[in-house]
């Protein structure tokens, strides 16, 4: 009873400290002086965060895909989208995620099938929504405690791997990125443009910018969503009595989107960003499952709901993002040159083998 206490005040808490930051409410509280002080005092040691070390084989391409905000940017979207592009182009790529809250810290290859409580919700939505596009036997998505150790086992695990698209740092170092996006959100790309403790932003934007080669405009609005395998038109949950749940950074914006296509929930429920669930909000979705139809919640906030014996349907909005043009250009160009450098890369290895079998026939000659 203790944990599960416990577990609804954090859940409460984190929720409540999100949804400050996202509207700049402690920026403009009594407090507001010494948090914008704060803020201004972090956006150096911030600036300097954007950059994570990572070392990367150099006949492999690096794509980075950053968020400008600390939630809600709709990075993940970015990645998947940019990992089916490059694959679409014949390459073999890895997503390298994170296991945000998830138990086991062991790297491992994300399959659909994988247990969230062990993989992390971003990671296993990434393994799902690549099952459903085309170029899925051309795409893997890997986690472990730590992105280096990611990164050291799948390069170890796929010597054909041409791509790694990593979902998380703004930019790579000592190694640049051969391609660094920047996910924000259409609506209010710079959150509530105010560092920690101040809002939610990342980072200063000069700095993101700097860093970045693209930026990546997501809209939060969902022209679909899925149910029973199928994409329905948003327009068909008009005049449903629905219930909303979430487990995100910033649920208001997509219920502000829902409002724009005329749906409107008549149950809203919010956990914290990746949950866990505590007992207090499992008991308030059973119960209000006699007040809806069906429940509609993004794909990684549906994963919460998966468990939990509910009678009602559950639909899920789609997590995909258009890539601009340039992007497709971009990758076009990548693809190329690391089919070059790979190219050069082997004929490098055969000279050096064949200088070697010569130099052992000299010495040791038959």
């Amino acid at each position: 009873m203790a944990r599960s206490g416990f577990l609804s005040i954090e859940s409460d808490l984190r929720r409540l400290i999100g949804r400050w930051l996202e509207d700049g409410t402690i920026a403009s509280s009594k407090i507001g002086f010494f948090a914008r002080a704060l803020a201004h005092a972090h956006a150096p040691v911030a600036a300097r965060g954007l950059a994570r070390k990572l070392d990367v084989p150099a006949s492999v391409v690096t794509v980075t895909v950053g968020g400008a905000t600390l939630g809600g940017s709709g990075k993940t979207r970015v990645a998947i989208a940019c990992a089916r592009l490059f694959a679409e182009q014949g390459a073999n790529v890895a997503i390298v995620g994170h296991a945000y809250r998830a138990k086991s810290k062991a790297a491992r290859i994300v399959t659909p099938a994988s247990a969230m409580s062990e993989v992390g919700d971003e990671a296993l939505v990434c393994a799902r929504a690549l099952q459903r596009s085309r170029a899925s036997a051309r795409v893997r998505v890997v986690v472990a405690e730590s992105r280096q150790r990611a990164v050291d086992f799948v390069v170890d695990r796929d010597p054909k791997l041409d791509v790694l698209v990593i979902d998380g740092p703004v930019q790579l170092r000592p190694r640049r990125a051969d391609l660094a996006l920047l996910a924000v959100d259409t609506e209010h790309p710079w959150g509530a443009g105010l560092l920690l403790p101040a809002g939610d932003l990342r980072g200063p934007p000069r700095a993101l910018l700097s860093l970045s080669d693209m930026l990546v405009h997501v809209d939060a609005t969902p022209a679909f969503f899925l149910y029973d395998g199928r994409a329905q038109p948003i327009g068909c949950l008009e005049g449903m009595r629905l219930g909303f749940f979430s487990a995100m950074a910033r649920p208001r914006r997509l219920l502000s989107a829902l409002a724009r296509a005329n749906v409107a929930p008549s149950v809203v429920i919010h956990s914290a960003d990746h949950g866990p669930l505590a007992r207090a909000t499992i008991h308030r979705v059973v119960q209000a499952e006699t007040d809806v139809e069906m429940w509609i919640a993004s794909e990684k906030c549906a994963l919460h709901l998966e468990g939990l014996g509910l009678r009602r349907p559950i639909a899920t909005f789609e997590s995909a993002a258009d890539l601009p043009g340039t992007v497709t250009l971009r990758v076009q160009s990548l693809i190329a040159h690391a089919r070059s450098r790979k190219l050069t890369e082997a004929h490098g290895t055969t000279r050096t083998r064949a200088h070697v079998r010569t130099l052992t026939q000299r010495k040791f000659p038959q």
